[in-house]
């Protein structure tokens, strides 16, 4: 496993709202919002009253709040009882939280490349080829 930039955390705290894109070294953490797309090169934490709307790539990610878009995680994505996903999750791993909603489409590659099959479209975005379906975890972690 490949090691992590070092560095500090950048922190987005919850009074702080970006639109744009980001690109993230090292890990980083989300208390505000975000509307933009994200490429970090470690690990993302979406804090509970966080959230993302766009497009992430990261190593690692963990979400106790809002995601809506495409997720790209190239290690453990964990959901959070908190969590609420809508849109497409690929990862090579994920533990889910037994509270935690996900309405999309969720693909874990194992040890393959999550980013495998997808392409980015005309306008920037990461799109997928598979139908959406609504999930309700309960509590088991998804394994491929």
């Amino acid at each position: 496993m490949p090691s992590a930039p070092s560095g500090g955390v950048n922190t987005i705290d919850e009074h702080t709202s970006i639109k744009g894109n980001i690109q993230a070294g090292g890990d980083i953490r989300i208390d505000g919002k975000l509307d933009g797309d994200l490429v970090c090169k470690a690990k993302l934490i979406i804090g509970e009253r966080g959230s993302i709307t766009g497009d992430v790539d990261c190593q690692n990610a963990m979400i106790e709040g809002t995601f809506s878009g495409t997720i790209i995680v190239r290690d453990l994505l964990t959901l959070k009882d908190t969590a609420r996903v809508k849109g497409n999750v690929r990862a090579s791993k994920m533990a889910v939280g037994s509270g935690c909603l996900i309405d999309g489409q969720c693909t874990i590659t194992g040890d393959k490349d999550p980013a495998a099959g997808f392409a980015k479209s005309s306008n920037g975005s990461m799109n997928g080829t598979a139908e959406h379906e609504k999930h309700k975890s309960n509590g088991a972690a998804v394994k491929a």
